[in-house]
C-alpha cells in the first residue's frame, strides 16, 4: 500500500563500504562465523580531533572490561569484570561516537567483547559472568547501533534470525499463558493474530533460552524490531517505518517532563542506525525532525548534556561525555526513499496512541506497545469516517455537476432558439428594407410622372363647348335674345383620370412605404430584444460554465482527498495488522 509512490518490493543488502564510505578498509570474517577467527587489524577512519587515541588506548582503558566491553563507569583495575548491567549498550554509544567522528577503533575487540556477552547467535545476555539476569530492549538497542552505525551487521541479522528460528515458541503455548497483572493486553492481541501451527516470533530469554515470557519476548517493541531490520540491511514497509516513527515521536514526547535520560539516549541510536540506514523515508524524516526538536526542548546542551546528567558524578573525564555529540547531520547520502511523501506523517498522532512506556519492570526508556485491549475498530474509526466523507464529498460534487450540466443545456437550448430568431428576424429587416427600397424607387417614378403631368397641363382635361341662346324669362317663358347658334359656351376643366389614378397609386405607394417601414422598425426591435437575449444567454452560460469548471477543479480535489482517505486507511489497516512483528492482525474486532 502506498498513499504517494508504489512500493519498491526489492531487497537490499547494503556492504560496509557502501553505507559507511567513511571506512576505508573492510573486515571480512573466516567462515566459522562472524565471532570466529577475525582479522586483527584496525579499522583505519581518517583524521579526527581524537585520532591519536585509539579504542584500546587510555582514554577508554579504566572503562573497558577484561573481555573488551566498554562500561559507563571504571572497572575494577584487578579483576577488571564487567562494572555494569548494560556494557553493550555503552559499548555501541562509544562505538558510535569514535564512527561518526572517524576514531580508529580496534573491532577486533568490539567483536570478542560482544562474543562474550553471546549465548547463542543473535541471543545475548547482560554479561559473561551475570548469567542469570534477563537481557533488556536497551542493551538490544545498543547491539543495533553497533550493526547499524559500526558496521556490524551481521549482529543485527543474527539477533532477526533467532527471533524467527527454533527457539522460538509455539502460538498454542503461549495462548496458554494466564499473566496475573502485566501482560494481559498482549495477550489479547497475540489471540486475535496468532494461526495454529505459528510462532510467535521475537522471544529473546536469556536465561531459559526457548521459553517464552511476556518479560523477554521483544516483539511488544515493534520499533526495535524495525531499528534491527535498519542495522541488518533490511528495508522496511511503509507501515514498519510509521511504527517506527510513532513511536519515536512518542517517546520524545512523553519524557519531556521526565527527569530519565535512557528514553532520549536509546532513541538517539536509534536516529543515527536510522540516518546511517540503506533506507530512508519521508515518514520517518518528518519525526526525526520533531524528535531534535524535542530533544532540545528537553535538554538544551543536546545528547552531551544528556549523557552528563545520566552520569551525573561520574561525567567528569568520562569519555562517554567527553566525546559524544548530537551528530544530527549524519546521514547516508546512498539511502533509498522507500516514500518521497511525508503526508503519512499525519498518521503519526493516532499512532502514538498505541504506546505506552510502562512496558514492565527493569524496562527503561523502550517504547512499547500500551498493554491495554486494543481496538481495531475504535483505531481505524478516524479513519474509516474520513473516507465516508470524502465518499460523500465526491457523490455530492459529482450530482452537482451533472445538474450544473443540465442547467448549461438548457442554457445552449435557448441561445440556439434565440440565435435562430436573430437570423430570422434580421433576415426579415433586410426583406423589409429591400421592399421599403423597391416601394420608394416606384414612388419617385410616379413623382416624376406627376410632375411631367402637370408641367405639360395634363393633369385636368376640358369637356367639350356647346352653343346657349340666351333668353329672357316672359311669364314664365324663355323668350330667345339671339338668333341661334347663340353664344359659344367652352367645356369646363376636370382631374385628368389618368392622373387621379397617379396620384393614388403614389398615395398608395406612400401608405406601403409607411407600413413597411412600421414592420421593419418593429422587426428591428425584435431583433434587438433577440440580441440583448443572446448576449444575456451567453454570459449566464460563461458564468454556469466558471461554476462548472469550479465544481470539476472540486471534484478533482474531492477524488484526490478520497485516494488519500483510502491510502490512509489501507495505511492504518496494515498498520493494525503489523502493529506486533510477526503476527498478522486482523482489521475488525
Amino acid at each position: 500500500m502506498n498513499l504517494s509512490t508504489p512500493a519498491l518490493n526489492c531487497a537490499l543488502r547494503f556492504s560496509a563500504e557502501r553505507a559507511f564510505p567513511l571506512i576505508v578498509k573492510s573486515v571480512r570474517l573466516s567462515s566459522i562465523g562472524f565471532f570466529g577467527l577475525i582479522l586483527n587489524a584496525s579499522v583505519l577512519l581518517t583524521a579526527s580531533p581524537v585520532s591519536a587515541q585509539s579504542f584500546t588506548s587510555a582514554v577508554w582503558a579504566p572503562y573497558t572490561d577484561r573481555y573488551g566491553i566498554i562500561h559507563s563507569v571504571p572497572v575494577d583495575k584487578k579483576s577488571r569484570d564487567p562494572s555494569t548491567n548494560n556494557g553493550l549498550l555503552y559499548t555501541a554509544e562509544a562505538c558510535v561516537m569514535m564512527r561518526l567522528q572517524n576514531v580508529s577503533y580496534d573491532r577486533a575487540r568490539i567483536a570478542a567483547g560482544v562474543q562474550g556477552d553471546q549465548v547463542k547467535p543473535g541471543l545475548f545476555r547482560r554479561s559473561p559472568i551475570d548469567t542469570n539476569d534477563t537481557e533488556a530492549p536497551d542493551d538490544y538497542i545498543g547491539l543495533g547501533a553497533l550493526a547499524g552505525v559500526c558496521g556490524f551487521h551481521d549482529v543485527a541479522r543474527n539477533i532477526l534470525n533467532y527471533g524467527n528460528g527454533g527457539d522460538q515458541a509455539s502460538g498454542s503455548m503461549v495462548l496458554g499463558l494466564n499473566p496475573v497483572s502485566v501482560g494481559k493486553g498482549w495477550l489479547a492481541l497475540l489471540r486475535r493474530g496468532v494461526k495454529p501451527g505459528q510462532i510467535v516470533p521475537y522471544n529473546y530469554n536469556n536465561v531459559n533460552p526457548g521459553t517464552f515470557t511476556l518479560g523477554t519476548w521483544m516483539g511488544k517493541f515493534p520499533a526495535i524490531i524495525v531499528h534491527w531490520k535498519l542495522a541488518a540491511g533490511d528495508r522496511p514497509t511503509q507501515s514498519e517505518f510509521a511504527i517506527w516513527s510513532a513511536a519515536l515521536v512518542y517517546s520524545g514526547e512523553e519524557n519531556l517532563k521526565g527527569t530519565s535520560q535512557d528514553p532520549w539516549l536509546q532513541s538517539w541510536l536509534m536516529v543515527l542506525t536510522y540516518e546511517m540506514s540503506g533506507y530512508h523515508s519521508a515518514v520517518a524524516d518528518a519525526a526525526v525532525s520533531q524528535w531534535w526538536k524535542l530533544l532540545h526542548q528537553r535538554y538544551p546542551g543536546g545528547i552531551k548534556q544528556t549523557m552528563s546528567d545520566y552520569l551525573a558524578a561520574g561525567a567528569s573525564g568520562n569519555p562517554l561525555s567527553e566525546y559524544i555529540d548530537d551528530f544530527e547531520g549524519a546521514r547516508n547520502p546512498s539511502a533509498i526513499m522507500v516514500d518521497s511523501d511525508g503526508a503519512a506523517a499525519d498518521l503519526l498522532g493516532p499512532l502514538e496512541g498505541l504506546f505506552s512506556m510502562n512496558c514492565g519492570l527493569d524496562v527503561a526508556g523502550a517504547t512499547c506497545i500500551a498493554d491495554n485491549d486494543f481496538s481495531p475498530t475504535n483505531f481505524l474509526a478516524p479513519f474509516t469516517t474520513t473516507l465516508t466523507a470524502a465518499e460523500a464529498a465526491v457523490d455530492s460534487t459529482n450530482e452537482a455537476i451533472a445538474a450544473q450540466q443540465e442547467l448549461l443545456d438548457l442554457q445552449a437550448t435557448a441561445l440556439t432558439k434565440a440565435k435562430d430568431l436573430s437570423i430570422g428576424l434580421n433576415k426579415n429587416v433586410v426583406d423589409f428594407q429591400g421592399q421599403i427600397i423597391g416601394l420608394q424607387q416606384k414612388l419617385t417614378s410616379l413623382g416624376a410622372q406627376k410632375a411631367e403631368m402637370v408641367a405639360k397641363k395634363l393633369d385636368k382635361i376640358q369637356l367639350l363647348g356647346h352653343f346657349e341662346i340666351p333668353c329672357k324669362r316672359v311669364f314664365g317663358k324663355c323668350i330667345p335674345l339671339m338668333p341661334p347658334p347663340g353664344v359659344f359656351m367652352p367645356g369646363k376643366f376636370q382631374p385628368n383620370p389618368t392622373f387621379v389614378a397617379l396620384v393614388n397609386s403614389m398615395t398608395n405607394l406612400s401608405n406601403q412605404v409607411a407600413e413597411v417601414q412600421r414592420q421593419a422598425d418593429q422587426t428591428q426591435k425584435e431583433l434587438q430584444i433577440a440580441q440583448k437575449s443572446i448576449t444575456s444567454i451567453e454570459s449566464l452560460e460563461a458564468e454556469l460554465n466558471t461554476e462548472l469548471d469550479r465544481l470539476r477543479n472540486d471534484l478533482t480535489k474531492a477524488k484526490a482527498i478520497l485516494e488519500l482517505s483510502k491510502g490512509g486507511l489501507e495505511y492504518a489497516q496494515a498498520i493494525v495488522q503489523n502493529v506486533i512483528p510477526g503476527v498478522l492482525l486482523p482489521t475488525t474486532p
